[in-house]
């Protein structure tokens, strides 16, 4: 089951709610929230997410470039960089799994072996990489 959740904390504790309710109803299905990670870099919300317990719950975080003023610009948002990385290091750090999702378009693709070799040597402890082509409605 995937659940898009830009900031899975947004909604309060409903969305703990939610997932502990996934836990319990449906306890062998895999549950993958997308979001932008940036949350998890306060304890408190990474721990409300690690309370819940489900074995098979997942972060899906994208990291637009190894560069932190791309990533930061491609999200429109500064600082976002620091927290998205502060993020996944709580979740980590908390027994949480975490797919980190580089997602390819004209302003990160030119930087995919550096964003690569970066999360290799400072993410290497990460669930899984994907690597995600960006899709506007115009494309084919």
């Amino acid at each position: 089951m995937a659940l898009p959740a830009a900031n899975p904390y947004s909604s309060g504790k409903r969305f703990i709610v939610v997932l502990a309710t996934a836990r319990d109803q449906l306890p062998e299905t895999a549950v993958h929230v997308l979001t932008n990670g940036r949350a998890f870099a306060a304890d408190e919300v990474a721990s409300a997410w690690a309370a819940v317990g489900h074995k098979r719950l997942m972060a899906g975080i994208p990291i637009y470039s190894a560069v932190d003023a791309v990533h930061d610009y491609v999200v429109q948002a500064r600082g976002a960089f620091d927290e998205t990385v502060f993020g996944i290091l709580r979740l980590k750090d908390k027994g949480q799994r975490v797919e980190v999702r580089i997602v390819l378009h004209a302003v990160t693709a030119p930087r995919l072996r550096e964003t690569c070799t970066w999360l290799a040597r400072n993410l290497p402890f990460v669930d899984h990489v994907a690597l995600m082509d960006w899709k506007t409605p115009a494309s084919p």
